[in-house]
């Protein structure tokens, strides 16, 4: 099963495309999976009307994947529930999963009528820039559970 990350924007923030780079480096071997991020020039300053642009760039790169939705409202999960929920989605026949990260505003109501859930990684409210490394994070412990590896101390 493919797993994609995707996200608005470039950091602008070394640390944050430091870590992500690191973790995305991490994964390689663990699964197939890619990071992606979403580059969108706004023509309106208005909430809705940038969420709707960025809602349409999401769907565009989600295409021919479950999507996943992080955001705080969504389904909590310990590490190990994180790891049983991609073991789920590749046994039930899941060829491409996409979890993604909204701008600074959240997601369009399209993206959420797509989208097949979504993951909470806390009930506080982070940075749609700091969620990336983050995510990229329990993305990879996950797979190091899976696959057994000694990253993860139960």
């Amino acid at each position: 099963m493919k797993v994609r990350l995707i996200t608005i924007a470039k950091s602008n923030f070394p640390f944050v495309a430091d870590g992500a780079k690191m973790y995305v480096q991490r994964m390689r071997g663990l699964a197939s999976f890619t990071y992606d991020e979403v580059h969108v020039k706004l023509k309106s300053k208005d909430v809705e009307a940038v969420k709707k642009e960025e809602g349409m760039a999401i769907l565009k790169h989600c295409e021919g994947s479950k999507i996943f939705l992080f955001d705080e409202r969504g389904k909590s999960y310990s590490s190990e529930q994180f790891a049983k929920f991609f073991e789920k989605q590749g046994l039930s026949g899941t060829k491409s999963i996409a979890l993604v990260i909204g701008g600074a505003y959240g997601f369009s109501d399209e993206v959420y009528a797509k989208s097949t859930g979504q993951i909470s990684l806390s009930a506080m409210t982070f940075s749609h820039q700091l969620v990336r490394v983050l995510a990229l994070e329990q993305i990879y412990r996950a797979h190091t559970i899976i696959k057994g590896l000694p990253y993860h101390h139960a």
